[in-house]
């Protein structure tokens, strides 16, 4: 008789918690608009001071250099590369027929056919490429220097959709231009807590943004440099997302049916 009474009980609320599971598993992954936005609250029009904090050129960097005469349609030192000018200028990495990497040697300096040696460590990329331009006025009369560095490399980790090592070709790159390299972050990444990892040649200093923040434009951190490591730590309302949540507690309910299913026998 206590079994007839008993096992209705124990499906009405077997019943019950399995209908209360289903209705709030849904709001487990519900995150605040306010936690993905990024520059929350700033003012359309508002104005902000950047601190463009300019690389310094290391030994071992790598750099796309091109002089051309746009009036004589030449290009100086003859840069489609052949096996003469890869003897003459052994720092010169072929990448294709048209894109070559000249390297900083271990002495800080580039070799650029035609105008020689050229001091680069220690300069910023806008320095050299007046220093470059410069030179090259005894050869051109109306020069014009592209240069990019090709080992800008950043690396982004974590709450992600794309993580990766990319490069980045351009010389004042955001950590914005990293994150849409790596298609933006989740919706359960900590906007509030990104870590850079900064490489400053000796040693590595550690860093927490908060991309959230108007005033994070003003920061130091806003422009990223050569081998950044960008960490985006999950927010932790992750750990009860509908992902894991849901899987954990029909777990518990399945455990649950079989105890009673095994002390009503």
């Amino acid at each position: 008789m206590s079994k007839i009474i008993f096992m209705p009980v124990v499906k009405k609320i077997i019943t019950r918690l399995m209908f209360i599971v289903v209705i709030s598993c849904p709001f487990y992954s519900c995150i605040p608009t306010k936690k993905i936005t990024y520059l929350h609250d700033a003012e359309e029009g508002s104005n902000y001071s950047v601190q463009n904090i300019n690389y310094v050129i290391r030994p071992g960097d790598r750099f796309y250099i091109k002089v051309i005469d746009p009036l004589a349609n030449s290009v100086l030192g003859g840069l489609e590369m052949t096996s003469s000018s890869s003897q003459q200028t052994p720092n010169m990495i072929s990448q294709t027929m048209s894109v070559h990497d000249y390297i900083v040697r271990p002495d800080g300096k580039i070799d650029y056919p035609m105008i020689g040696e050229i001091e680069a460590v220690g300069k910023t990329i806008a320095e050299l490429h007046n220093e470059i331009y410069e030179k090259c006025k005894g050869y051109i009369n109306n020069p014009s220097v592209k240069i990019y560095m090709t080992n800008y490399n950043v690396t982004v980790l974590g709450e992600v959709n794309s993580p990766g090592l990319y490069q980045l070709i351009t010389n004042n790159p955001t950590i914005f231009d990293a994150i849409g390299l790596a298609k933006d972050l989740t919706d359960f990444a900590n906007r509030k807590e990104i870590k850079l990892i900064r490489n400053n040649g000796k040693d590595l200093s550690v860093h927490y943004i908060d991309v959230t923040a108007p005033d994070f434009i003003q920061s130091p951190f806003f422009y990223i440099q050569p081998n950044d490591v960008i960490h985006v730590a999950p927010l932790k309302v992750k750990k009860f997302s509908s992902d894991n949540a849901l899987p954990l507690v029909l777990s518990v309910v399945t455990t649950i049916i079989t105890i009673v299913s095994i002390t009503s026998r």
